[in-house]
């Protein structure tokens, strides 16, 4: 049987005050999404043996392909440096390398240290672009870069930053979570923090008077004049997925940390898909592309990120978004994946940040289909937490390898 996995990153959430109490999957119309919990199983996915690891949206594709990431994970730097085709040794550490804007209240704080003073304004730069975030990392390597200290571009805002040779290991922070807020709380802490922390005072002084920021300042926007580093890894070698299934397999994900996942398993990954223009369109390609693929392939992994969550507002147009997802993405899957007759439809709901604010609390809901069986359900159900929760909780790291041992047999 062909299996498509669709997890929708920012599907799930906490119960918002904003919205009674409820959560975005709770208010959202998403007769799609219910569909599939109704004629399917719908439940939550856990993370018995994983020590307190979070169900992050990495995790969750990490778990979901059979990788307990009590075992294969350390952090988000290695998937992303995989994705850029970065060879890490053993000793070595590798961390998100993110421009950020940081500005003081009451006005840019060019001056200021890095500190109580300081609030982070802007996690992605104002959108910087990768031809001149490219610039500015050529400049972070001439002037930053060391034996034991290399940069390395990426896309758009997000980078890599490789530690050669790393003595430990320090708690670091998505900057997501800082938004808006006074960094000092989130800057690096634990042993070799204060390598890291010079590394970020170093990158201020050398981008702020950047020509790239300067021209982006003269045209109102954000400037990229801050190198925030968080998601510390050392690498980790995942047994190949083909050593352990003969199944062909694509994964399409705009993320640079989903396709590192992918990659590090040996699995194969879709890198010219247009992930631009609108929202619409960019439904359309998933779809598109996913089931031109399940044509020739037995399996396909879709990663498909929603709107991040600020304020009363975008959580509005977060909901939007979901019902988009549900109409544009869901729908056409779920008609024609039903038409084949051959094919198995799972569907999670994972959180958006990589740090959620309760991540061992909030739900992670998921719905597996058949479209070879019917099944009348008795009463309908709806794909949201507080449905999912009185379905069965199942170990992410077994549910797929538990469904494909089955067919094995």
């Amino acid at each position: 049987m062909k299996t498509v996995i669709v997890q929708g990153d920012g599907l799930a959430s906490r119960a918002l005050p904003e919205l009674d109490g409820q959560t975005l999957l709770q208010v959202a119309n998403t007769p799609n999404l219910d569909e599939v919990a109704t004629q399917g199983e719908l439940g939550t996915l856990t993370l018995p043996s994983s020590q307190g690891i979070s169900l992050s949206s990495a995790v969750v594709h990490l778990s979901l392909l059979g990788y307990d990431p009590a075992k294969y994970y350390s952090g988000l730097g290695p998937f992303e440096a995989a994705s850029l085709e970065i060879v890490l040794e053993q000793h070595d550490m590798a961390f998100l390398c993110q421009f950020v804007t940081l500005g003081a209240s009451n006005g840019r704080g060019d001056d200021k240290k890095l500190g109580p003073s300081l609030i982070l304004h802007d996690e992605e730069a104002g959108g910087i672009d990768t031809e001149d975030a490219r610039e500015l990392i050529d400049v972070a390597n001439e002037q930053l870069g060391s034996e034991a200290i290399q940069f390395y571009t990426g896309e758009r805002h997000r980078h890599v930053m490789v530690w050669i040779g790393c003595p430990g290991r320090c708690r670091c922070y998505n900057p997501r979570i800082a938004r808006g807020r006074t960094i000092e709380p989130f800057l690096p802490s634990g042993k070799g923090a204060d390598v890291l922390k010079e590394l970020m005072e170093a990158s201020r002084i050398l981008l702020r008077r950047h020509p790239v920021n300067l021209d982006r300042e003269q045209e109102k926007r954000s400037p990229a004049n801050c190198l925030w580093l968080w998601g510390p890894g050392k690498a980790i070698e995942l047994p190949k997925w083909n050593e352990r299934w003969s199944i062909s397999n694509m994964t399409l994900s705009p993320s640079s940390v989903h396709r590192g996942v992918a990659l590090c398993a040996g699995m194969n990954v879709l890198n010219h898909l247009d992930y631009g223009g609108n929202q619409s369109e960019v439904f359309r390609q998933y779809v598109h592309r996913c089931l031109t693929e399940i044509q020739t392939k037995d399996f396909v992994y879709v990663h498909v990120p929603m709107t991040e969550i600020e304020n009363t507002q975008t959580i509005h147009e977060t909901i939007t978004m979901i019902e988009m997802f549900d109409e544009q993405v869901i729908e056409p899957l779920l008609r024609s994946l039903s038409e084949r007759g051959d094919c198995r439809l799972v569907i999670v709901g994972s959180h958006a940040a990589e740090d959620a604010q309760d991540p061992l609390r909030s739900p992670t809901p998921y719905a597996v289909f058949s479209t070879s069986q019917t099944r009348h359900a008795e009463a309908r159900s709806s794909f949201d937490e507080p449905h999912a929760v009185k379905g069965p909780a199942r170990d992410a790291t077994r549910m797929l390898v538990r469904m494909l041992a089955a067919e094995a047999s």
